[in-house]
């Protein structure tokens, strides 16, 4: 086990800061939204259209990573959720929110896909249960800490979209 954790210790340590920053935008986007006055129509619009890219993401994405290979989606869909993020900081109107978030959950699900992947590629199949655990406990973790950091900025400002822009795409260094 100690072998096959050291093979996947720096993509464990990506899911973490990854998620950490998807944990603090999943409620960073809905506060901020009400923050500007959208009414609960428009917020849940703009969360539909996370799950509707979610899904799309599902289809093409196998295709995508067949063609190009783990590590180049790995990174385009990196950048891509850092991007939606940034972008809903920085244009507060609904329609392009829908685009972000269509984009986001669409970036998402494919860095889901690989991240998991990746783990089962790497891991032996007596092994394969105790690393997909492990993966699952680091994912929850870095989601809550996410949402812990709320408290460190103000929704009605940027400094939050910037920090989870930063820890979204801050595992980069570990490509």
């Amino acid at each position: 086990m100690v072998g096959t954790l050291s093979r996947v210790t720096a993509l464990l340590l990506s899911v973490g800061i990854l998620l950490t920053g998807h944990g603090l935008q999943l409620t960073l986007l809905p506060v901020h939204a009400q923050a500007l006055g959208w009414g609960g129509y428009a917020i849940g619009l703009s969360g539909s259209l996370y799950f509707l890219g979610f899904v799309l993401g599902c289809i093409v994405i196998p295709s995508i990573v067949a063609s190009v290979g783990h590590i180049r989606t790995f990174m385009v869909m990196s950048a891509i959720a850092t991007i939606a993020l940034l972008a809903a900081g920085l244009w507060p109107n609904l329609l392009a929110w829908l685009v972000f978030r269509g984009a986001s959950g669409f970036a998402l699900s494919g860095l889901y896909m690989v991240i998991e992947s990746w783990l089962s590629e790497v891991s032996p199949r007596e092994q394969r249960g105790r690393v997909l655990a492990i993966y699952t406990m680091i994912s929850l973790l870095g989601m809550a800490l996410g949402q812990a950091l709320m408290g460190i900025g103000s929704p009605f400002n940027l400094d939050l979209f910037v920090v989870g822009g930063t820890v979204v795409d801050a595992h980069g260094a570990r490509r």
